[in-house]
């Protein structure tokens, strides 16, 4: 077989579902030409990916990815539902909904529930090689997301229990896909004690304080941090009266 063969290799149904079938990697699907793995570098054709009986299922996707691109969120959640209506085991196709759902969403109405469970049946039905770079996929969209929200919704002060609860589901969830970092854990931690009046993640905190503590010994919790910040304006607020005492009693001494 000649070197141009081997890379352009033949591939048959696993790459409906969007996975490397060299190394079970995930696949970015491009409007025609060809897709290459970005795990393995293997490299396929858009044209030869589908059997005849896929053909609606390949346009549905073709359709889905070309909408995405032109930043069509709607139509795209649109064709991707298309193709779960052909094949509901599409792994991929739900990855897509869950992700058009998400860029459909708005800061003041997230769909989170539904997109975490759109990537719940991505992951139930990708193929064993394929889960793990699907789950890496998954995890940083929820991070992605859930942190453009949250960014947005703080600097307009629009955070409420809603949608700051939304904006927790995808954090926490994305942990179900990849473990959160020790410096997200602490920026959750920090999140969650700050809106605790709107919602109250006070058992979730402490869990992740102590999740924290196990690998950094000397971490000092929000409430700990909190507490020092009280402590040390109420001390310069005192030692402010005792100085605005003693100038007073002075001047006194001083007239006298």
């Amino acid at each position: 077989m000649a070197d141009n063969d081997k890379n352009k290799a033949i591939v048959e149904r696993n790459l409906i579902a969007s996975t490397c079938p060299q190394c079970g990697g995930f696949l970015a699907l491009k409007h025609g030409g060809d897709i290459k793995c970005e795990y393995c570098g293997s490299s396929f054709m858009l044209n030869q990916a589908y059997s005849d009986s896929d053909d609606r299922v390949k346009n549905f996707y073709e359709l889905a990815y070309t909408a995405q691109q032109g930043q069509n969120e709607d139509e795209a959640y649109h064709y991707f539902t298309k193709v779960l209506e052909v094949k509901s085991n599409e792994p991929m196709a739900w990855f897509g909904k869950g992700v058009t759902t998400l860029g459909r969403s708005t800061a003041l109405s997230i769909y989170a529930d539904e997109a975490l469970a759109s990537f719940h049946k991505a992951s139930e039905y990708a193929t064993k090689q394929s889960r793990d770079s699907l789950s890496k996929e998954i995890y940083r969209v929820c991070i992605q997301y859930a942190g453009d929200f949250y960014n947005v919704l703080k600097k307009r002060e629009w955070l409420d229990s809603s949608n700051f609860n939304s904006i927790m589901k995808l954090y926490l969830s994305s942990d179900k896909y990849r473990p959160l970092t020790i410096e997200m854990k602490k920026f959750l931690a920090d999140a969650m004690f700050r809106h605790l009046h709107l919602v109250d993640y006070r058992e979730k905190m402490n869990n992740l304080v102590q999740e924290i503590k196990k690998l950094e010994p000397k971490y000092r919790s929000p409430e700990q941090v909190f507490s020092r910040q009280v402590l040390f304006k109420f001390l310069g607020f005192v030692i402010a009266i005792v100085a605005g005492i003693g100038l007073i009693v002075l001047i006194a001494i001083q007239s006298s």
